[in-house]
């Protein structure tokens, strides 16, 4: 599953994408790949280290071809040089209850994520 949080002069538009099986990650790598081409910048939470090598690699895999990969700004690393001494830690989940003020509630722990892909892959049951 790809989520988009994309802003340009018309507003704010999420675009998500999902491959409901093995066989349209390609599609759903290409979708994402044209969508980034037409970004200005990147902005992600660990999404150097994770989502964009992930892109790149899992292209590579299904010979996609290079793209153009817009400039990109991780903030789990500016988290981690503002927050660091002050928090416990930098995850997100940390991030969000004490800046924001938010709680995630039934949330599936990211560990767990790929495990109930596969269970979706297997059943089709969202």
């Amino acid at each position: 599953m790809i989520g988009l949080l994309c802003i340009d002069d018309t507003g704010v538009t999420i675009r998500q994408g999902i491959a409901r099986d093995y066989t349209e990650e390609p599609a759903l790598l290409d979708w994402t790949r044209r969508v980034l081409n037409e970004t200005g910048v990147v902005v992600t939470f660990n999404g150097k280290s994770f989502d964009m090598r992930y892109i790149r690699e899992r292209s590579a895999y299904h010979r996609l071809g290079t793209y153009h990969e817009p400039p990109h700004v991780d903030l789990l690393h500016i988290s981690r040089r503002l927050w660091k001494e002050n928090l416990p830690n930098c995850r997100l989940q940390t991030l969000e209850t004490t800046l924001c003020g938010r709680q995630r509630y039934d949330d599936i722990p990211g560990y767990a994520i790929p495990d109930v892909y596969h269970h979706f892959v297997r059943s089709g049951n969202a």
